[in-house]
């Protein structure tokens, strides 16, 4: 199911109309949001329906009017990152008690995020006991790229603002990968647990699966081993990913006037699995989805974006390692990513490895 917000906000006359209430060009430079001089195209945003290039203002203002804005990033696009951080505080000034879901939180981290949110720990014990280097590669580009979203909440924590840790642990994926499905069953069944969700077959997954299959089959051998890596496996776990993302998006609807997630974009794009779950779960709610990827063609928009999502957003290509003072953000001089060095075991618009998951570090009680 499409979302109503595409019949609602035709791509015939919104851009005319934008045009009319804020003057402003659809390439962007990061300096034009925040209301500075601009110093040259950086970011330009697009309608996924049709292509059509479009404004800031557009898509912050379908962001304020959604029930569920959902952002699929490119996990080393620093400059997605700045885009999702202007777009996140625009949300929370338009709904101060908004939930911001992350997928860089697992549920059994939910206790953590509570105690950095209400003042209890540091980010440094938030870094560490919750293992976040996997996000990032370095603690410095987890502190650039995704704590001062968390800060932001953690601001708006007395009008209600939460960060939720939606995703399910990991050690989860890896036993639905190894094991299947029924062993985690068994596991829910016997401990009572709910740090995961089981997919159902409610939605329609082939062309998603297909899509999954396809860029799994340019990873190569799993091991260096010469044992292939069977897609099958790998798409049970990103399956639970997705239920279990869309149980807690929705579930935080419940308590929130608006949910934002921050994602990998394969979820989402094109009805990815997590988008299609949302959907058919809550046909009624108004859901947003907003892909960002790192290529940006002056006046160009790719017909391979056609339907990728509802806005598509395209920035400069040389986003992997740009400096601090091009981003006006707090980071370390040069923002290198290394967490995709093992990318034969790495799921797709995730970023993760499920081989070598790092340890975690808990800091007190904690669910097993």
């Amino acid at each position: 199911m499409k979302s109503n917000l595409r019949r609602i906000w035709s791509p015939r006359w919104i851009p005319a109309l934008a045009g009319l209430l804020l003057s402003l060009s659809g390439c962007q430079t990061l300096e034009q949001i925040a209301g500075e001089k601009p110093s040259g195209p950086e970011w330009a945003a697009y309608y996924g329906v049709g292509g059509q290039e479009t404004t800031w203002y557009t898509v912050k203002t379908r962001a304020e009017l959604a029930d569920i804005v959902l952002i699929g990033e490119q996990h080393d696009n620093v400059l997605a990152h700045a885009l999702e951080l202007k777009l996140v505080e625009a949300i929370l000034a338009d709904k101060p008690n908004a939930a911001v879901a992350m997928e860089m939180f697992e549920r059994d981290e939910q206790a953590l995020l509570d105690s950095y949110t209400q003042g209890q720990i540091e980010s440094a014990t938030l870094f560490e006991a919750t293992g976040s280097e996997s996000w990032g590669g370095s603690e410095e580009n987890w502190r650039a790229w995704y704590l001062p979203v968390v800060d932001s909440a953690k601001a708006n924590s007395l009008e209600g603002a939460r960060v939720i840790a939606a995703n399910a642990p990991r050690r989860y994926a890896v036993m639905a990968r190894e094991e299947g499905f029924e062993a985690l069953q068994a596991l829910a069944d016997e401990m009572e647990i709910e740090l995961f969700v089981l997919p159902d077959d409610a939605v329609d997954e082939n062309d998603y699966r297909r899509r999954f299959y396809e860029l799994m089959s340019g990873h190569g051998q799993g091991h260096g081993d010469g044992e292939p890596i069977d897609p099958a496996t790998y798409f049970r776990a990103q399956q639970l990913w997705d239920a279990t993302l869309a149980d807690s998006v929705l579930g935080a609807t419940e308590e929130h006037a608006k949910v934002v997630l921050l994602v990998g974009d394969f979820h989402i794009a094109h009805d990815g699995g997590l988008l299609q779950r949302i959907r058919h779960s809550n046909p009624g709610l108004e859901v947003l989805t907003i892909s960002i990827q790192r290529k940006l063609h002056t006046g160009n928009f790719d017909p391979a974006d056609i339907d990728r999502a509802d806005f598509v957003i395209y920035t400069r290509q040389g986003a992997k390692t740009l400096t601090v003072d091009t981003l006006k953000t707090p980071a370390p001089a040069e923002i290198v990513l290394t967490a995709h060095a093992h990318a034969h075991t790495t799921l797709p618009g995730l970023g993760l490895s499920l081989e070598a998951a790092p340890v975690r570090r808990t800091y007190g009680p904690r669910s097993k």
